[in-house]
């Protein structure tokens, strides 16, 4: 027979990884390429882009989304009106399986 005191020790024991367990982690798609196009009627709610390069989620081709405030997205688009113009790489992160594209962070490279 097992005593109460070792069967608590066991649940204890058991409880604490769960009690500390990381919460679930963000897990994203990268997608890198060449703006080749960029569509403006939506400005300024909402950013509507093209890259040459895409994801598991979001082929390349595939209109890439970036929705954040009026400011923001203003500040984005001029990104990549200049990525456009200098034909330079856009890095967009869009998140695991969102097949609406929409990044959730976005840089400019060489």
């Amino acid at each position: 027979m097992i005593s109460t005191t070792y069967r608590a020790a066991i649940t204890l024991l058991l409880a604490v990884p769960v009690a500390f367990a990381p919460e679930e982690a963000s897990a994203f798609e990268i997608i890198t390429g060449k703006v080749t196009n960029i569509e403006a009627t939506y400005m300024p709610d909402t950013v509507r882009f093209y890259l040459t390069g895409g994801s598991a989620s979001c082929a390349a081709g595939r209109v890439l989304v970036w929705k954040r405030t009026a400011d923001n997205n203003k500040a984005v688009y001029a990104g990549v009106l200049s990525a456009l113009s200098n034909e330079k790489n856009v890095i967009l992160y869009v998140n695991d399986g969102d097949t609406s594209c929409t990044g959730q962070f976005i840089y400019f490279s060489k």
